[in-house]
């Protein structure tokens, strides 16, 4: 969980095949995330236990976060924002990615209707 809140671009287990290796290199290459199906299925297991909703223990997102968060509801891509922020890219992911687990949610489309369900921005 660390590894992906510091906005890795993908993750893979050891165990994994040399067919499976490739295809994860590929598509981070590509500018994707990748992580193992075993891995995601625990990520799911663990995010069911974790609630959806920022508003119920009071988190709120910093004014950094709310910036990329706002530029998602734009449509950009970590590239754009690094670059109107004047941050790197892998920056810009932390922050997306601490956002993202302050509102519960796993992608740029669950985060925008997450934050305009808790108040934190309109999209």
């Amino acid at each position: 969980m660390q590894a992906l809140r510091a906005g890795v671009s993908g993750y893979i287990l050891k165990d994994i095949t040399g067919l499976e290796l490739i295809n994860a290199i590929a598509t981070v290459h590509n500018g994707e995330s990748y992580i193992n199906t075993d891995l995601a299925w625990r990520l799911v297991d663990w995010q069911s236990k974790v609630p959806r909703q920022a508003a119920k223990y009071g988190k709120s997102l910093t004014k950094r976060e709310r910036e990329v968060l706002d530029h998602i509801c734009k449509g950009l891509s970590n590239q754009e924002i690094a670059g109107a922020l004047g941050l790197s890219v892998n920056t810009i992911k932390a922050h997306k990615t601490l956002a993202f687990g302050k509102l519960g949610v796993r992608n740029r489309i669950e985060a925008v209707l997450a934050a305009n369900k808790v108040g934190e921005r309109k999209c």
